[in-house]
């Protein structure tokens, strides 16, 4: 402390139940009728370690998605580039992935950190198609944040395929996208229904194994597709 003869320390109390807490401790050092006093003043600063460990925990996580989500996008650009035809297009698809990345972190924020509300990603993220022509069911659920960005990502990546190849070509197309929780496990659909037949693909494209690559990196997860008539 700035004051002659006072002192401020921190130090840990257990307490009548026997528990340990930490404390702050002022020292001040008083003259009362010439005669020199001690006075000391503890106060329990629990919830001051509490506020500043959790703001530890929050930066060290941000530091771990951001190396992450650095380390996807350049992968993520590795792809594209050998898939695109031009340069525009390649622009034009990593825009729309970075925009991805910025709603995760967006609805990331919006819940302190603990995790990102999948309503909120889902809704954010197709509302590029129309949020007319969307319809989202499923119950609050909160994703922890090593799985927003991700899942931002394979939403964007499944409205560019709805729009070039699938429902969103017609202006009659719809999506539907519906979650739940079974046995621990996330479940999430994403369903196109089209106002004309879809011809199935021979195989996986760049889009799809793009999906399948992002679920099974971060969240440890497995996608799988069909067509009905």
């Amino acid at each position: 402390s700035d004051k002659p003869g006072a002192a401020v320390f921190e130090t840990h109390h257990r307490t009548a139940d026997g528990r340990e807490i930490p404390v702050e401790v002022h020292l001040a050092t008083l003259t009362l009728d010439d005669a020199p006093m001690r006075l000391a003043l503890a106060r329990d600063i629990t919830e001051r370690y509490k506020a500043t460990r959790h703001q530890k925990l929050m930066s060290d996580e941000l530091d771990h998605r951001v190396r992450n989500s650095l380390a996807m996008v350049l992968s993520i650009a590795d792809i594209m580039r050998q898939s695109c035809g031009t340069i525009d297009e390649f622009c034009k698809r990593l825009n729309g992935f970075v925009r991805s990345l910025a709603t995760a972190h967006e609805a990331l924020a919006a819940e302190q950190w603990h995790g990102a509300e999948i309503g909120h990603v889902a809704a954010t993220v197709t509302a590029v198609i129309g949020a007319e022509r969307v319809v989202l069911e499923g119950p609050r659920i909160l994703l922890p944040s090593r799985t927003a960005s991700p899942l931002s990502m394979v939403l964007h990546e499944l409205c560019i395929n709805a729009t070039k190849h699938g429902a969103m070509r017609t202006s009659a197309g719809r999506v539907a996208i519906g979650w739940r929780m079974q046995d621990d496990h996330l479940h999430l659909s994403w369903e196109e229904h089209c106002e004309r037949p879809v011809d199935a693909p021979q195989n996986d494209g760049t889009g799809l194994g793009l999906i399948k690559g992002l679920v099974e990196y971060e969240p440890r997860g497995a996608a799988k597709g069909g067509f009905k008539l």
